[in-house]
Formats: C-alpha cells, structure tokens, sequence
C-alpha cells in the first residue's frame, strides 16, 4: 500500500522510501524541534478546519477510516476532515474533504503551516486527487491553504483572515502524468529489500531533512564535496 507520505519520499529519493520501509532501525530519533515543527502543523491544520464549521472528523486509519468516509457521506454529510481513501495499491487521507454542491463533485483542501506555495505541494495534492478517484470519487477542484503571512493578530485568531486558500487544481492536472507514471516505480521502490543504490546530490536535504542522511553520509569526511554549502544540484555533480 502506496500512501501519501510514501509517494512524497519516493520522489525526494527513490532510497528514502527503500529504507522507511525495510530499515528503520537506520533512521535518525526525532530531535525536539523536528517535534516542534510536527506539533506546528497539526495546530494549524486545527485553526484550518474551523473554516468549515459544519466539518466531521473522520475516525480510525485505513480500511476503518474508509468505510467511516463512505457512511458519513452516505449520511449526508458534506465536510469531512480527514476523508480515506483506499485501492489495491494506493491510499491517501484529505484534510479536508468538501462536496461542490453546483458542480456535485468533491473539493480537496490540503493544509499547510507555510507562508507560500511550493513545488512540492502540487505533487502531493495530485497523488490524493488520483487515489480518491481510484476509489470511486469525482473530484472536482483541488486547493492548498496555507498562512497568510500578512496577517496580524488581534485578539482572537480570525481564521478567515489567517488563512489564504489557493485553487491550483491546473497545476496539479498538469502533474498527472508524470505522478501515474511514478506510482508504479514508487511501489518496486517500497518492496526492495537490497539497498537502492542513488547517486547523493541534494535530495537529502530538500525539500524535507531525510532521517537517514546519517547512515547514507556515514563515510563522508568532514571536507568531503557533499558538505559544501550554497551547492547547486548540478555543480555538485560536477565537483
């Protein structure tokens, strides 16, 4: 089963994902402010479902959180956070889930605690937008909210005012091909039980500190090429 969070690994490095899944034993502990940065997020996404006060949470993961999206939505709900879906080989979970009552499709807003839009957000909206059509959904426009960096507090958070929601549903149709195109590597990737062997450039770093970089950069020296700073992707190849 391909989520989400494996698709998003298997594209920084196809190695990443190999390890998270048969060696976790190599993996970094989680340092406090990685926490931190966790905690973050989840507070946001909570300040997030308050722009739709009438939302249910979906309960359970996997197959339960599935057939719990498929009775709330049977039930007439039209908000879901944390809406699941499920196929032979794919499984995703949208942060929120809203039915478009003029078109009579489903929206996907993805959250994030950033201040912008970055490359990496329209990747993992097009795999969710893939995974609940697999499974029987007609989506329809696809969002990323995220923190207005302008906005001021004043007492109370406005929650309308915090947050801007950004429609990039074009971007991300444009991305499908070449996401259904690495969906089937991402799950060859996963069942490897030899060590991928990936060239290191800057992937260990962006967009996201891989929690294995210590046992990947274990043989490199201290003035080793790779620790050099301000590098690009294509010098470093070079060098």
């Amino acid at each position: 089963m391909l989520t989400k969070s494996d698709y998003l690994k298997f594209i920084q490095c196809p190695k990443y994902l190999c390890l998270q899944k048969n060696r976790k034993d190599l993996m970094e502990e989680t340092t406090e402010a990685k926490q931190a940065i966790f905690d973050q997020g989840n507070r946001v996404e909570e300040y997030a479902r308050r722009l739709w006060g009438d939302g249910v949470l979906v309960e359970g993961f996997y197959q339960e959180a599935r057939g719990n999206t498929q009775k709330l939505i049977k039930a007439g709900q039209k908000v879901l956070f944390q809406a699941t879906a499920m196929t032979g080989e794919l499984q995703a979970m949208a942060d929120v889930f809203v039915l478009n009552e003029e078109t009579g499709k489903w929206d996907i807003y993805e959250v994030k605690s950033s201040a912008k839009l970055k490359k990496e957000h329209v990747p993992d909206l097009c795999f969710q937008k893939i995974a609940f059509e697999k499974d029987g959904y007609d989506i329809g426009e696809t969002y990323l909210v995220y923190l207005n960096k302008k906005y001021v507090r004043d007492g109370e958070i406005d929650v309308d005012s915090l947050f801007i929601l950004e429609n990039i549903s074009e971007d991300v149709e444009n991305m499908r091909t070449s996401v259904l195109a690495n969906i089937p590597k991402a799950i060859q990737a996963m069942g490897e039980k030899d060590e991928l062997d990936v060239r290191i450039l800057k992937q260990c770093k962006n967009p996201y500190p891989c929690p294995f970089m210590g046992y990947c950069w274990k043989d490199f020296s201290p003035t080793d090429v790779h620790r050099l700073s301000k590098v690009s992707a294509k010098k470093l190849l070079k060098f």
